[in-house]
């Protein structure tokens, strides 16, 4: 349940957020399964929902950071654990997810961390029968530059401007189309195709 973690425990934001944005799609009367090599976002997982052991059939998965080391056979999981016609819900770090700080410390190589690492994901899920439906990018460049903006007008005494730069910030969180590579977090949304 959330707020069963103390706050040094908590994942950044942005995995927080796009945690958060992803639990619509796995509403709670889904038969769920999830996969999550890093503790740091397991504890964050276990939070928000109940998850069926993995040799059980499902109708929704939840992928949090596919790693380069195990991605591929991690799908061939998923996908025969998915009933068709269910939703694959996946949560991965994008290169600029290197400059969180909390995120340097984490053990594993997550595949979209690299340069061309989505596009592979997505590639790959097209292949397997998958259809991508959604793809969100939290924590977008608008979103850092305006945040910085705003700590440089707080700090000359421009509160007014301050304030209004933080809450368009706040606004413009999440991103799409162009700007989700250059985002530090990416949701995918992609749909088992019925055969």
């Amino acid at each position: 349940m959330i707020g069963t973690l103390a706050v040094s425990q908590l994942a950044p934001l942005e995995y927080r957020a796009a945690l958060d944005a992803a639990m619509p799609f796995l509403m709670p009367d889904k038969s769920i399964v999830a996969r999550c090599a890093i503790p740091e976002l397991q504890r964050e997982v276990s939070q928000r929902l109940q998850a069926k052991p993995a040799d059980t059939q499902v109708e929704a998965a939840l992928w949090v950071e596919p790693l380069v080391q195990s991605w591929e056979s991690d799908l061939v999981e998923l996908d025969r654990s998915l009933l068709p016609g269910s939703q694959l819900i996946v949560i991965a770090s994008l290169p600029l997810a290197r400059l969180i700080p909390e995120r340097r410390s984490w053990s594993g190589d997550p595949l979209c961390t690299h340069l061309g690492g989505l596009g592979k994901l997505i590639q790959t899920l097209e292949r397997a029968n998958f259809t991508p439906q959604e793809k969100f990018g939290f924590h977008a460049p608008l979103t850092a530059g305006l945040n910085s903006l705003s700590r440089t007008l707080d700090r000359l005494g421009r509160l007014d401007l301050a304030d209004r730069l933080g809450f368009a910030a706040r606004l413009r969180y999440t991103t799409a189309g162009l700007f989700l590579g250059l985002s530090t977090v990416a949701l995918l949304v992609a749909r088992k195709v019925t055969t």
